[in-house]
């Protein structure tokens, strides 16, 4: 058994990490819940097949938009909500499966590099 000092997953791709106080590591899987949101850049051309590889280039990433290391996202694997705050303190709780509350997480985002 192996025991980490610190570890830091990435709930939203692109963005600043968050640093996990604790998570349950499975042999041949990755860290729980890491990258699982991410906010396209309007490259996609096509709709990907759920779980298909997609190229980083179609997300928003701090190499591009330096801004959105300012950004904060936490995700709370027991509820399943993430929370994006902006660099003005406003924030969005969401879920996946909530499109009222993706789109307001987007524009939270757009509305900081218009």
């Amino acid at each position: 058994m192996f025991t980490l000092a610190q570890i830091f997953r990435y709930p939203v791709k692109g963005l600043t990490p968050e640093l996990l106080t604790h998570t349950v590591l499975r042999k041949a899987g990755g860290l729980p819940f890491d990258r699982g949101f991410a906010f396209t850049s309007g490259n996609l051309p096509n709709q990907p097949a759920p779980g298909g590889w997609v190229p980083a280039r179609t997300f928003l990433q701090m190499t591009v938009y330096p801004g959105l290391a300012a950004f904060r996202a936490n995700f709370d694997d027991a509820s399943g909500i993430l929370r994006l705050t902006a660099p003005d303190g406003r924030d969005v709780p969401f879920e996946a499966s909530d499109a009222s509350a993706a789109r307001e997480a987007c524009a939270l985002v757009a509305g900081h590099f218009e």
